[in-house]
């Protein structure tokens, strides 16, 4: 939603995240559902650059109890409030940045621990740059999220893709990913301790008709769970035949001037 006036509009954003497994592991995969409501007052400092200020608010609701397996698990519930401080800024008609500043009070009740709270910062910055044929995106920063690691989580993160035709039918897209994450509570830490997770993916698209697509690709992942110590390797390829359903014809105006 946005009401807009001349200089300044009001954004609204909600959103819920809601993740479910077969199979669930405490402390690495855990069902949870967040929902995310926010609002963003914008305001264009030139024709190119704007600020903007917001508050916002997140729910996380996780079970970590198994139902196939009867496995014991906790549950953890954390309500944040936050504000949001945003810079947009253009530098040309094939550049796009912003920046984002988060500061958010975390109020989190856990099984078998006492209820806490804890305030947690995030940095963003993305980034998009247009060539003549594809584009390269990046975001860098700390970022605040939920996670099905248990709890709602700081990541800092690197991440870029590069998306470049090679083709009228065949395009690639390639992408690097490197995060640390560690869980928000300190109580918690002890049950889901810091990760380090490395990622790389290389995917090939050939659209067989304008509707119709195959996609090929391969994923290789490098985690480290700091707490034990863990050292895990992954490597998988896909292949997806897709449909993409066509834009509808827009109405034809016969208001002719």
């Amino acid at each position: 939603m946005i009401i807009t006036s001349l200089r300044a509009d009001l954004e609204g954003d909600f959103r819920v995240n809601s993740v479910r497994y077969n199979i669930q592991a405490p402390g690495q995969r855990v069902d949870y559902t967040s929902p995310y409501a926010g609002l963003t007052l914008n305001y264009d400092t030139s024709q190119r650059s704007s600020i903007g200020i917001g508050p916002y608010y997140s729910h996380y609701q996780e079970t970590n109890g198994n139902k196939l397996t009867d496995v014991a698990g906790g549950e953890n519930t954390t309500d944040t409030e936050g504000v949001a401080f945003s810079y947009n800024y253009k530098t040309s008609d094939v550049t796009r940045m912003s920046v984002v500043l988060r500061v958010e009070r975390d109020h989190i009740e856990a099984l078998d621990f006492s209820p806490q709270s804890a305030t947690g910062w995030g940095l963003e910055w993305v980034g998009t740059h247009k060539f003549q044929v594809g584009n390269v995106q990046f975001s860098i920063g700390r970022f605040l999220e939920p996670s099905s690691i248990g709890g709602r989580v700081t990541m800092d993160q690197f991440r870029a893709q590069v998306y470049r035709p090679l083709s009228a039918r065949l395009s690639f897209t390639g992408a690097v990913r490197a995060t640390h994450t560690v869980v928000v509570g300190n109580a918690l830490e002890s049950v889901s301790p810091p990760e380090n997770r490395a990622n790389a993916e290389m995917y090939l698209r050939f659209d067989i008709t304008r509707t119709w697509y195959v996609t090929g690709g391969y994923i290789f992942a490098r985690s480290v769970d700091l707490g034990e110590s863990n050292l895990a390797y992954s490597n998988g390829v896909l292949l997806t035949v897709g449909y993409q359903a066509l834009e509808p014809p827009r109405p034809v105006d016969f208001n002719f001037k």
